[in-house]
């Protein structure tokens, strides 16, 4: 697998110039999720759901492997730390070395997530995007606390708390409506691993007229909600 080395100030850069584009991501729960649908996991392995109390779904899973042998070419962001399991379990690593191989995947367009977001996040630099995202349509899909996001948006599309997945087609009308209200709107995702599937599906249909971003977990820290391990590094919890 081939990585871009795309920064925080390229995808920016395509955000002012309105260059239309779709980021995703593909972490931890993502494989989980996708081993446990084919059968690579024992369903009680890794528990039945993620950090954010989502469960791995059967069709969720099977639907996340989908956008991978199925590629569309648009950008999705990784840690390359899961090809050498220097950040997670050895197990998952060997599953994903043999998954890589055995369906062949290789998206054309995949970013070092080292690259993209976590790093500015961490270091308290993302002032630069919550700045350009302000200039925008910038449209928030999260649960109900991100209404308090520290950052200025056009509107908001209310997610479930945990099991997002449940009201996938919703969310995807919501979004397909929003792009009909909104010129060049910036949709921004944190609502776990249905984020990847939402955008894949929508991609076809609004990719050419918005901009589609997983920004998963990095705004918690700005509204005191430490869900991951790296959010007590944070420099700076003020945007």
């Amino acid at each position: 697998m081939k990585f871009k080395l795309h920064n925080l100030e390229y995808f920016i850069n395509l955000i002012k110039d309105k260059k239309h584009f779709t980021l995703t991501k593909i972490g931890d729960g993502e494989l989980i999720s996708i081993f446990k649908s084919i059968g690579w996991l024992p369903q009680n392995q890794f528990g039945n759901c993620n950090t954010d109390r989502h469960y791995y779904f059967d069709d969720m899973g099977l639907a996340i492997h989908n956008t991978l042998i199925n590629e569309k070419g648009y950008y999705k962001y990784f840690h390359p730390g899961w090809l050498n399991s220097t950040i997670n379990n050895k197990h998952l690593c060997n599953l994903l070395q043999k998954y890589i191989k055995d369906f062949n995947i290789s998206p054309p367009n995949l970013c070092d997530s080292r690259h993209a977001f976590y790093v500015e996040a961490k270091s308290g630099k993302l002032k630069p995007l919550k700045d350009q995202l302000e200039k925008q349509n910038f449209i928030v899909i999260s649960e109900k606390r991100k209404r308090k996001i520290p950052i200025k948006y056009v509107d908001f599309i209310e997610t479930p708390i945990t099991n997002s997945w449940t009201e996938k087609e919703s969310i995807k009308e919501k979004m397909i409506g929003m792009v009909e209200k909104y010129e060049n709107p910036i949709f921004g995702l944190s609502i776990g691993m249905p984020s990847l599937v939402i955008q894949d599906e929508l991609y076809p249909l609004i990719g050419d007229k918005s901009t589609m971003i997983n920004f998963g977990s990095i705004w918690d820290p700005f509204l005191n909600i430490k869900s991951r391990g790296y959010h007590h590094i944070y420099k700076n919890t003020k945007l």
